[in-house]
């Protein structure tokens, strides 16, 4: 959801995290609702404090994003102040509602913003359950909602994924820019999602000559709640492999063994992470589109790598000119590297996407009404050492697996 990103990119600068994360529950939170927004409503239904909601208000009204209202008097005493949207923000709020979205992206969102999702089972506050004293003095615990610039961006990282949790194109320096805060409040608070559980891990990004796209941003795998149900079609499911039964580094580095060792040794420790996840999705998109042909690599490799795209969409990650490998890695590499490292690494797709389908099989899955299929490594930051396969199928129900090869016990 694109709008989301453009609208808060247009934004006042001036405006801080706490403002930004008002605009965004207008958005969502309050859809269909253009006025009467009083303090403690709007507090109480965001799971925050009204001191911060009446100074976001006092702020929006400044920027000309609120209109103040006339006093509203629902109680005896001082009547409250109410503030409408401005014409701008509607006109931004009709955007969004028209923008393309995948099953249930806004409830997600909504229920971010609101503090429901990702939220733990302690309470904050004091603990009043003992009577404190000199030997029980009283202790206050970790709050159960996640905090105002967390839920913003785990709203963000959601507008920006796909219905399979993948978010790509998405920079600490972008999420900076969208939230207000600094590169310290950004880590902070990723940091945050990481131990809420609510991102799985990442696949960090690279700055790096030899690939086309110099600098290449994280690649997060989100733990949508509710997820597959959010999905809002078909059948969603997952297949954990532990490292012992698929080690996609080790294969990679073994389609890199003809390198020398200077070379493989600078691939390995700057861009095999990047260049592994891009390959693992081509090879994702191979059981999607030609599922019926991946019976023998060879026959694939001689029939359809060039007439499917494959050679192509390999030979796109990589830096196409032989004077940057030179400057790198010296003069003495062969004139043909360019052309060896696309070889192997499309021989890598085609058995990767042949061994992944034989255990999506396996797992009882109809390989055929796939609709969406991403293949993930071992995750940085992740609690589990497994790769996953997440999938999307039009028959069946979703479900998760723990792959165990035939013959296992």
């Amino acid at each position: 959801m694109v709008c989301l990103e453009r609208f808060l990119q247009s934004v006042a600068p001036q405006l801080g995290v706490n403002e930004r994360f008002l605009l965004a529950a207008f958005m969502f939170v309050f859809e269909g609702r253009w006025r009467g927004f009083v303090v403690g409503d709007v507090a109480d239904r965001l799971g925050v404090s009204a001191k911060m909601v009446r100074a976001g208000f006092g702020l929006l009204s400044d920027a000309d994003y609120l209109v103040v209202d006339d006093r509203v008097t629902t109680s005896r005493g001082r009547p409250k102040l109410s503030f409408s949207l401005s014409d701008d923000l509607k006109q931004a709020r009709m955007e969004l509602s028209r923008a393309e979205v995948w099953g249930k992206q806004r409830q997600a969102i909504r229920e971010c913003l609101c503090g429901s999702a990702f939220s733990s089972g302690a309470k904050g506050g004091p603990d009043l359950g003992a009577k404190a004293g000199y030997c029980n003095p009283p202790t206050r615990t970790r709050s159960p909602k996640l905090p105002v610039p967390a839920r913003l961006i785990a709203s963000l990282l959601i507008a920006k994924s796909d219905e399979l949790g993948c978010v790509q194109d998405l920079s600490k320096a972008h999420l900076r820019e969208l939230t207000g805060l600094s590169d310290s409040g950004v880590r902070k608070h990723v940091r945050e999602l990481y131990q809420r559980g609510a991102i799985l891990g990442a696949v960090p990004g690279v700055s790096s000559r030899l690939l086309a796209e110099h600098k290449v941003t994280s690649a997060y795998l989100l733990n949508l709640p509710d997820w597959p149900c959010l999905a809002g079609r078909f059948a969603g499911g997952c297949v954990f492999l532990d490292s012992e039964q698929v080690d996609f580094h080790a294969e990679l580095l073994d389609k890199l063994s003809f390198l020398s060792q200077v070379l493989r040794k600078q691939v390995m420790h700057v861009e095999l992470g990047t260049l592994l996840f891009k390959l693992l999705q081509i090879a994702a998109e191979l059981i999607i589109s030609c599922p019926k042909r991946l019976s023998s690599a060879q026959k694939f490799y001689d029939r359809y790598a060039s007439s499917s795209g494959l050679n192509g969409r390999v030979a796109a990650i990589l830096q196409p000119q032989l004077a940057i490998f030179q400057a790198v890695y010296g003069p003495n590499i062969p004139l043909n590297i360019v052309t060896l490292l696309c070889e192997n690494l499309v021989w890598f797709c085609i058995e990767t996407a042949i061994s992944v389908r034989r255990i999506l099989i396996d797992c009882g899955t109809v390989v055929d009404s796939l609709v969406a299929l991403q293949i993930w490594p071992q995750l940085k930051g992740s609690r589990e050492s497994v790769c996953r396969l997440l999938f999307i199928s039009t028959s069946g129900s979703g479900a998760v697996f723990r792959y165990a090869p035939s013959g296992d016990v």
